[in-house]
């Protein structure tokens, strides 16, 4: 690291707010903390904000699983202090908790400038359970469950207009090996649990200017990378299992990362030497498609950019005795469809969510009904095979908990086995109008099932 070089002070701290300020440089904003959060992030004096834009940056601890309640947030009583002002560094302390005050967050926002017009930005992060109290953490296996770090990148995801998406990927640097992890909207492996040990880098490239953060200190770090918008969340992994761990005082979990950004020189230089992770599984993902979707084709097999498809998913609490899979040996009307196959009496589904303006799609319109139409085979199904549409309507509380969604199911559901037959569900008009509509192909009890030639339609009726 150079050190910074400065012949008198240069940073400051000018206070909006008990949690807010503009971080400046020579009299010039660099960066801002709204209400706890970084937003508008330069890493060279006069350049553009690369970070915290269209999301903030938390300068708290929060769990990843739903981290928008106030007891799994410790945004509350937030305020920032001024630690240590004067020449080319800053030192602010930022302190919240959650509502109840079991949990205290405490993360020293350092920010360097340097000779050269470099800003990096350095977060120290503690979180302790307050005497005699104690903290409930649910398990996350995909990205960690105590989130001290969030990054999300200006106009890595675009999900309208004609704007180009900049950085279509992220690498992983662990000494000499650099791990490339596509931008693509798939939940792949090579996005979940990215174990990083301190010295790990891990950043966005390929641009002018690419945000990295590399791990300073802190024990069983694991990243995350969203599948919807290419976020990158870092946290502390506490569960090993399914079961909620209880944090209880006196307890105290720390984290330091460093946050910068990588020229086009050394980005060039990293993407040359980045592979793959084998494992990922991405080329045999189907993909979504406007219209009939036959699933004949794979984000393997289209052409253009992988990262403008959206994937059908399979999801389900049973892994052990539930499979999902792209059948190329039978079909409705040709030799492919999506197969679900149940060793043992259990649930899961195919899910398409990849519907409406969060996707890049207009609106859906006030009053309108929606249908969803698919063939579907059953083999020596004991339960039920059905498809169903999930609603969330615009104004209605919990967007990110799909349980609370409306579900309408069809009528006809299929078991033993069958021939091709075809399954309908329609809604009623939906007003408000949805924000959130997601397409399901299901499976309820053992055996196997297919779905093939699916139909979503919205027909508008005044």
């Amino acid at each position: 690291m150079i050190s910074p070089l400065a012949a008198e002070p240069r940073l400051a701290f000018l206070r909006t707010g008990p949690a807010s300020g503009i971080i400046t440089l020579d009299a010039r904003a660099v960066a801002e903390i709204a209400d706890l959060e970084l937003r508008n992030v330069r890493f060279h004096a006069g350049g553009a904000a690369l970070a915290g834009v269209d999301a903030g940056i938390p300068l708290y601890w929060r769990q990843y699983h739903h981290h928008e309640d106030p007891e799994r947030s410790a945004r509350g009583e937030a305020r920032v202090e001024d630690i240590d002002t004067g020449e080319a560094l800053l030192r602010l302390r930022c302190h919240g908790s959650t509502a109840s005050g079991a949990a205290r967050s405490m993360t020293d926002l350092v920010v360097e400038a340097f000779a050269d017009g470099r800003i990096e930005y350095h977060l120290f992060a503690a979180l302790e359970i307050a005497p005699g109290a104690e903290w409930r953490v649910t398990p996350h296996p995909q990205h960690g469950e105590l989130e001290f770090l969030n990054l999300w990148p200006s106009g890595v995801f675009l999900p309208g207009g004609d704007e180009r998406k900049r950085y279509d990927a992220c690498v992983v640097v662990r000494g000499d090996t650099v791990t490339r992890i596509p931008h693509t909207h798939l939940e792949s492996a090579d996005k979940h649990d990215i174990r990083l040990l301190p010295g790990d880098v891990f950043c966005y490239l390929l641009e002018a200017d690419n945000p990295a953060v590399q791990i300073l200190d802190g024990a069983e770090i694991s990243a995350g990378l969203c599948a919807y918008m290419w976020d990158a969340h870092f946290a502390v992994r506490l569960c090993h299992g399914a079961e909620d761990v209880l944090l209880r005082s006196p307890r105290r979990i720390t984290a330091a990362v460093r946050l910068f950004s990588i020229d086009v020189e050394r980005a060039r230089e990293l993407a040359a030497a980045a592979e793959d992770d084998p494992a990922a599984g991405n080329d045999g993902a189907p993909i979504y498609v406007h219209g009939v979707n036959s699933f004949a084709e794979t984000i393997a097999s289209i052409d253009g950019d992988a990262a403008d498809v959206w994937p059908w998913s399979h999801e389900t609490t049973d892994s052990a005795h539930a499979r999902g899979d792209v059948d190329r040996a039978e079909g409705h009307a040709d030799d492919s469809s999506l197969r679900i196959v149940h060793q043992e009496a259990t649930v899961s589904r195919w899910v398409a969510t990849t519907l409406g303006p969060a996707y890049g799609d207009p609106p859906f319109v006030d009053g309108a009904r929606y249908r969803l139409s698919a063939w579907v085979r059953a083999d020596a199904v004991n339960g039920a095979a059905r498809i169903a549409l999930r609603v969330h309507r615009e104004g209605a509380e919990d967007l990110f908990d799909v349980h609370t969604y409306e579900v309408f199911g069809s009528e006809t559901q299929l078991d033993g086995t069958t021939p091709w037959t075809r399954l309908v569900v329609e809604t009623p008009a939906i007003s408000p109008p949805p924000d959130r509509v997601h397409l399901l192909l299901e499976l309820e009890g053992s055996g196997i099932c297919r779905f093939d030639d699916v139909l979503f339609e919205q027909e508008h009726r005044a």
